[in-house]
Order: C-alpha cells, then structure tokens, then sequence
C-alpha cells in the first residue's frame, strides 16, 4: 500500500486582536493551532488539527514556500475546535509545502508545514473473470423471503451491510415485516453465511411498486448506495417502462430525474436536496418528484451508481488506507449513463468532495473532462461538457463499480439486453453482461469479459461491497428474468477474479 507520512507540528501565531473594551481589561487572542497531524498519499495531503477556541478552517498547498495554490476541496466555515481538510489534485513524488488557517472574530492563526506525496503504487491488471453457479436467495433458507431487484449496498460503520431493492414486496424473516408493495426500499443483511436480510424502510411515499405516478407517471427507482460518516447515500432516479404505460416495444428503459437523497439514522428517515434538513421516515420525495439535482446534458444522473471502496469507518474517510489512491480520500465518484436504466451507451463520471456530499448540492459536483483525472484540469462544473469514460453502444447499463484493493485496480460490472425489452418473444429472457477492468476510475476501461444469459435473463448484476475489499472472490448479485414466473428474486454467485 502507499506509505503515509505523519508530522507532528509546532503553531506559529500571526494575527491577534484585543477586545474591544478598556484598555487595561482582557485581551481577546486569535484561536491557537495544536496537535497537527498530516498524511500524504500520491495525489491528496490531508490534515487534522486542534485549536483552542471555536474557529473556521482551510489548508492549501503549494510547491513553492508562500505560494500556496492548491485549496482545500473542504473548507469549513462552520466554526469548531476540531478541523480536518485535504488539498487533491497534486503530483506524486513531489514536495508540497502547506499552510494552515484558522480564523474566528479575534483574529487568524497560521501554521506551515512541507510534506512529500508518494509515488503511485503499481496495479495489477485484471485479466478475466468466471461465475460460480447461481442460488437463489429464497432457497437458501426457508425463512427467508424476498422479491425485488437492484442490490446496490455498502457496509455501514455499525458492521451491517445496507441494500436497496426496487419494485419490491419485501424482505422478510419468518413472515416478518409483512409483505408491501414499493418502488424503492432499503433493506440490510442480518447474515452473510447464509444470506439473510430483512426489510428496513419500505420508503412508500415514493409510490407503489410498477405503477407511474407524479408529474411524470414514471416510477421512483435506485441505482446506487454510499455509507459515509455513519450516513447512508441513495440516488434516486424516475424511471419509464412497461409497468408505467410509457415505453412499448422501446430498446431501453429511460431513467432521468437523478438526485441523491441522504439518512443519518441507517435508514430509519430520509430527506431531499430541497430540504436537507428536514428527515420523513416514509420517505421525502421532492416537489415535484421528477425534480433533479443535476443538469440535463448529457445526463441527470438518473442512473447514477457509486464508485465504492471499503466499507465505512465512522468518519469522512480522509485517514482509511483504501481511499488513498486517485484522490478517492478526498472525493466521492459516481458513474451514470446517458440516462436510461439498462443498454446505454455511454458512461460518464463526476466526482463530489466527501465533506461536500452531505450538502446534497448539484454545484458541488464535478464531471470529468479528458486526460489525467487526477488532475483538477481536467474536471469542469459544466455537465455539458463531461466526456465518456467508457462508449459501447446499447450494452451499458446501471452499472457496479468496486476498487479491488489487493490489486490497486476498479472492476465495473454492467448489462444490457440485445433483443430490446419488448414482451413479445419474451426478449427479456436474454441478456449481456459486460466487465470492464480500470486502474483508475476515469480509465482507461478494457472490456475483460462477455457473458450472455440467452434463457435466464439474469441482470444488473451488483458487487457485495464487503466481500471485494478482503479478497478477489467477491459475491455478486443479481436477478432473474422479471417476466418470467418465480424468477423475480435475488441470486448470488462467487466471481473469481483472474490476474
């Protein structure tokens, strides 16, 4: 892994201000700065520091001493006594010298240190895949029931890993919670050996499930999760299909309408990027539901998965060891399409700084460009702008993005449907699954493996987040043919990652 540097330094005090009062009466002093700690990796430095009144933060680096060019991605305003910021975007193998703020209404205090980021740790390229046989989930045990489809997870900073399921009845142990029909539902793990999950929130103000509704009559549906900081991440996207009367006979369903949603009790209640502070245990869909956090061109992120590491320690994860490669300590990444639900063409990426994602704003992102993606060049606020990272025409879907740690590479799992989603001839019966293999997440992509399901239809299939970072054996999920009779369910099977 890449090695870290800590430094531990001593605050120089520039600025202080007297109160404001009689001359012989107190003197109120500009916050002091104590107990520094810093770490580089390749491309981020990030630091922790104390001090010893309320104050706001910011930390920029440079490499040249007094010119310091490169800001924190995360500058706090918020006063405190306990900051953290990290400067991306910087050189590997290179020496950076930095500079502390800290400022309330009695002054600023600055502190400087110089810290080298390391080169950048080699990868091992993935050659192949193969897939275990399949078992479906209701088989495994008896007592355990599910229905639904779309399993994007991440593992919680409780040890439990959380899962979204669309168009669902439920998950349920022994009968229990009762069966519902929604859009969209949160569920978690109880057990990984065997499977067995149970329903968290059935999230039915977002709609029933397989019927239109809102100012759209399309259907709410998920398409990625995130556990940050003991939060739990969801984006939401409205989907046109068959079920909602929109689609026909069409190649693709359509899926736009992309926001990102937010719970700070694992799931218990959830808010909307109109009303970030304001938390519905049955779910907050935006007015109106079709509403999005992003721009339309070339896609609102209704598709939208995130690119997942390891699982959640507890903080923003500046200091776990998984995120330091490809600025990933200081930014959260998301792949999406062009907006359809399956057999897209084109994935494009966007990155949003951890401490930003909290905020649920549409400004705080940024899409990639071209070039060195490690680089803050080449990266712009304007999404019409964005460029593909991956292009195949009609065969990419939601996709599932996982950094495999042991070998410092990203795998994307994605499907299509080659003969379209028309009833007719039961051509959801036939699917593509594609894999695609990354040093980092903007590339470059190789297409290591093509699997087709002629009969079975299995699709989206999905990552378990905790079993990728321990391993190249990890668990994936999936589903049947949804027009099929008994199929509607999740199946899991071991992939063998080959290198």
């Amino acid at each position: 892994m890449l090695a870290a540097v800590l430094s531990f330094l001593f605050t120089q005090a520039v600025y202080s201000a007297p109160f404001n009062g009689d001359s012989d009466g107190p003197v109120r002093k500009a916050p002091t700065i104590s107990n520094v700690a810093s770490l580089s990796s390749s491309g981020t430095i990030v630091a922790k520091w104390a001090t010893s009144d309320e104050a706001s933060s910011f930390l920029a680096c440079g490499t040249r001493e007094g010119l310091y060019i490169h800001a924190s991605v995360d500058r706090n305003n918020v006063p405190s006594r306990s900051h953290e910021n990290a400067v991306a975007g910087l050189l590997p193998s290179t020496v950076y010298h930095c500079r502390l703020t800290a400022a309330n209404r009695n002054g600023a205090t600055r502190s400087t240190f110089s810290l080298s980021t390391v080169a950048e740790e080699a990868s091992t390229t993935i050659r192949g895949l193969t897939f275990g046989p399949a078992a479906g989930y209701d088989f495994i045990n008896s007592k355990n029931q599910m229905s639904g489809d779309t399993f994007y997870n991440c593992r919680s900073d409780d040890g439990v890993t959380y899962l979204t399921t669309d168009d669902t009845q439920g998950w349920q142990q022994s009968n229990y919670p009762r069966q519902h029909g929604s859009a969209i539902s949160l569920v978690k793990f109880t057990a990984e050996r065997p499977l067995a999950g149970i329903t968290v929130n059935t999230l039915t103000a977002y709609g029933p499930d397989s019927i239109g509704t809102g100012d759209d009559k399309r259907s709410q549906k998920s398409s990625g999760l995130f556990c940050m900081a003991g939060d739990i991440y969801m984006v939401i996207g409205r989907q046109a299909n068959q079920a909602t009367g929109g689609m026909g006979s069409a190649r693709a369903y359509t899926q736009t309408g992309g926001q990102v949603i937010a719970s700070r009790d694992k799931g218990m209640s959830w808010n909307n990027f109109q009303s970030s502070t304001s938390f519905a245990p049955d779910g907050n869909p935006t007015t109106p539901p079709s509403a999005t956090m992003f721009g339309t061109t070339p896609t609102s992120m209704g598709s939208a998965t995130f690119v997942l590491y390891c699982g959640d320690d507890g903080t923003l994860g500046y200091w776990d060891r998984c995120n330091r490669r490809d600025n990933a300590a200081a930014y959260v990444y998301l792949l999406a399409n062009e907006g359809y639900w399956d057999s897209g063409s084109a994935f494009f990426l966007a990155r949003v700084p951890r401490a930003r994602l909290k905020a649920l704003k549409g400004s705080d992102y940024q899409f990639y460009l071209g070039g060195n993606g490690a680089l803050d060049s080449s990266w712009t606020s304007i999404q019409a702008r964005a460029t593909p990272v991956i292009s195949n025409k009609r065969k990419l879907g939601e996709p599932s993005v996982q950094f495999i740690p042991s070998l410092n590479r990203y795998l994307l799992l994605t499907f299509s449907y080659p003969e379209g989603l028309a009833i007719a001839n039961r051509h959801s019966e036939h699917t593509l699954w594609c894999a695609y293999e990354a040093p980092h997440p903007w590339g470059p992509w190789t297409l290591i493996n093509s699997t087709e399901w002629p009969k079975l239809g299995y699709y989206n299939p999905i990552i378990l987040n905790d079993t990728a970072y321990s391993g190249t054996s990890p668990t994936i999920m999936f589903t049947g043919d949804f027009f099929g009779v008994g199929t509607f369910q999740m199946y899991t099977s071991t992939m063998t990652i080959l290198y």
